[in-house]
């Protein structure tokens, strides 16, 4: 965290959607907003810890992030924090035109009510809930300045991803074996 480093602020806002992270992120699912209307807006603040990894095109960074949940009538909104680890990789053949990246964050996200979101899956007879899970926010991006040929926006990035809260499929304690 020293101050050499430059503060990497990502903003981002999302609506809710019943499917799966690995199929909206690879955009076999698009639909937002089917059973439940909530969205959320969040900002995130982090550090690179790593760049280029043995050389290789890959950063890795460290988040510490804030999520609004809105939730829209069904019940007060409220706060999620979320602590995690960033990878990006970056060797794609036409980067030398226009960067991009792909991204995967692993950490963790508490938050200070069970989501709508998640309380149609983990609050079903015989599943746990948890207000602490595992976050996964996998990315894809690319360089608005390489885009537009604008050199001073070159580290401006602009992309979609997933903002997922996972129990780890039931298999962990410290998620109160949440699957869902």
């Amino acid at each position: 965290w020293t101050s050499d480093r430059p503060l990497i602020v990502r903003a981002y806002y999302g609506e809710s959607s019943d499917c799966d992270a690995v199929p909206i992120a690879t955009l076999r699912c698009t639909s937002t907003h089917t059973q439940d209307k909530t969205d959320i807006l969040g900002f995130d603040f982090g550090r690179p810890f790593i760049t280029r990894l043995n050389d290789w095109p890959v950063d890795i960074a460290g988040f510490v992030g804030v999520i609004r949940h809105k939730e829209k009538g069904f019940q007060e909104d409220f706060w999620q924090i979320n602590v995690y680890l960033k990878a990006w990789y970056y060797g794609f053949p036409w980067s030398e035109r226009l960067r991009t990246r792909v991204g995967l964050g692993v950490g963790l996200a508490f938050a200070e009510e069970l989501p709508l979101a998640d309380d149609g899956d983990q609050a079903l007879p015989g599943r746990g809930t948890s207000k602490l899970l595992q976050t996964l926010d996998p990315t894809i991006d690319f360089s608005v300045g390489d885009l537009f040929r604008v050199n001073s926006l070159r580290e401006t990035f602009l992309g979609l991803g997933v903002s997922h809260r996972s129990g780890v499929f039931g298999t962990s304690k410290l998620f109160n074996n949440v699957d869902g």
